[in-house]
């Protein structure tokens, strides 16, 4: 009865987290949308280059330090060490405060000399907008990591809608004060600072209203950066890289003959249009993983190795069902899914060039978690690592060749690298996970054939009904399909389904005596 109870607790967490999650993106999707109508490409570019320089410095604190502060606080917990618990939650503040407050006097001093950084130097505008949501969001992300150890997760699920939806209706309204492209990202940007104090101030009256209280950080600091550090590098090396492809990839494309202006418009729509529909599932696999990650925590260091090994197949299958859901409606609807959107078709295209890139990615985001919990932290960085060098081989090389392709084409082999070589790691030197590959290849086997069946069954469906209701009509097809498949293979199984059948043989078999 315990384990049914523990087994309902996280299913029940994980999908309050995964609801509130998916309104935070339905949010922040629908301000995509307003910014791409409102900016057009070239404002929306300038707005996401700044993002991926910025979140090079913020990764730096809001990547290592606050998971360590949740695996920690779940460490010296089972170790009944309460008072470290406590001082490492301390010990964490203090070191996001003091980097914060470094980077962000360093950022108004050296304003000058950051042009170097953007394709365009105005950008650095937009930079000292952001820097004082560098303090807001690595203190704010601290404190959310204190909650996670100890399994409470809807509290900051709802201050992060909250903010979500703060930040659409202040850039929205900010935007009618725009007066070009430029001058609207800098309003937007102006915005997303005053949300993210907006969710700091949330988030310091909820520790406090919960009895938190900071204390003595001695004896803390090492283990906390031992652990940090590692996962910092591998976070810092993941935004470098973005923010290196930022830079490259235009540059590189305007080497083959393009504009400035047309080449970060091509990055806008690859990056800031097609970029977040694949990158949907980092959603509910972000949710899976923020619940599931105290536990495996929690049976690792209590060396309940059995559950352990379970919990960690059902994760990865997880990840991969996932996927497969998603990759019929990306494949057959991504286009007119973009045109609706965006109204831009070239979006679209590149959503349904690379929809099975959703597997490698979901495989990825789960395993970098699972060995995280672990406390794996440099395995991790090296095989991280390993992806983003790939990324950046195709930004330098493949555009001349592949033009927008080229930077699908670096997700592919960046994610696919870090999930292949992490799964090796945890297929060989933790437990077998052959029952992981087999469900890959059930749902590979089921996937591909539904997506053919929807993709030639879609002419056929736009001849009776309008293009928007035949593309649905035809993903929905292919997902029946696709389930139909999964069943037959005995991918999924319905409990209630073999309950109901033994129950039906026992009764017989009782009539019959």
């Amino acid at each position: 009865m315990a384990k049914l109870n523990v087994k309902n607790a996280v299913v029940q967490s994980a999908f309050i987290v995964t609801f509130l999650s998916v309104l935070e993106r339905a949010f922040g999707f629908l301000y995509r949308v307003i910014l791409s109508r409102k900016l057009g490409a070239e404002g929306m570019g300038h707005y996401y280059i700044t993002l991926s320089v910025f979140s090079v410095f913020l990764s730096v604190a809001v990547s290592g330090i606050p998971g360590t502060v949740s695996r920690l606080s779940i460490k010296y917990r089972a170790e009944g060490q309460n008072k470290k618990e406590g001082g490492v939650i301390s010990a964490g503040i203090f070191s996001v405060l003091l980097y914060g407050s470094v980077v962000c006097l360093l950022f108004v001093l050296l304003r000058k000399y950051l042009g170097f950084l953007f394709t365009d130097p105005r950008c650095v505008s937009l930079l000292l907008i952001l820097s004082p949501g560098l303090i807001f969001c690595s203190v704010y992300a601290v404190l959310r990591a204190k909650f996670w150890g100890n399994s409470r997760f809807t509290a900051f699920a709802v201050i992060e809608l909250i903010e979500e939806i703060l930040l659409v209706a202040l850039g929205s309204v900010f935007l009618f004060f725009a007066n070009d492209a430029f001058s609207g990202a800098k309003l937007i940007t102006l915005a997303l600072t005053v949300a993210s104090f907006c969710s700091f101030t949330m988030a310091i009256v909820l520790f406090k209203k919960s009895g938190g209280k900071l204390q003595n950080p001695k004896g803390t600091f090492k283990p906390l950066f031992a652990s940090a550090l590692p996962v910092t590098g591998m976070r810092v090396a993941s935004s470098l890289t973005a923010s290196l492809v930022a830079v490259v990839f235009p540059l590189r494309l305007i080497a083959t003959g393009l504009s400035k202006q047309a080449a970060v418009s091509l990055y806008a729509a690859a990056s800031a249009m097609a970029a977040p529909l694949l990158f949907a599932p980092c959603t509910v696999i972000g949710s899976i993983s923020l619940v599931l990650v105290p536990k495996l925590s929690g049976e690792y260091y209590n060396r309940n190795e059995k559950q352990f090994t379970k919990t960690l197949s059902s994760a990865l299958n997880a990840a991969v069902l996932l996927a497969f859901l998603l990759f019929p409606l990306l494949a057959l609807g991504g286009k007119d899914l973009c045109l609706l959107l965006y109204k831009n078709e070239q979006a679209g295209v590149l959503v349904q060039r690379f929809a099975l890139l959703v597997l490698p990615m979901t495989l990825a985001l789960m395993s970098m978690s699972i060995l995280n919990s672990m406390g794996k932290e440099k395995i991790c960085m090296a095989f991280s690592v390993a992806g983003n060098v790939c990324m950046l081989l195709c930004a330098l090389i493949l555009p001349p060749y592949l033009g927008e392709n080229a930077l699908f084409l670096g997700y592919v082999f960046d994610y696919g690298v870090t999930a292949l070589l992490n799964i090796i790691y945890l297929h060989v030197r933790v437990s077998p996970l052959s029952g992981v590959k087999t469900f890959a290849l059930k749902n590979i086997a089921a996937g591909l054939p539904a997506v053919a069946l929807g993709y030639f069954a879609l002419p056929l469906f736009c001849f009776i009904f309008p293009r928007l209701f035949a593309v649905i009509v035809s993903v929905g097809t292919a997902l029946v399909f696709q389930g139909i498949l999964l069943i037959t293979f005995g991918a999924i199984r319905f409990s209630w389904a073999r309950k109901s059948t033994r129950k039906n043989r026992a009764f017989r078999l009782k009539n019959t005596a």
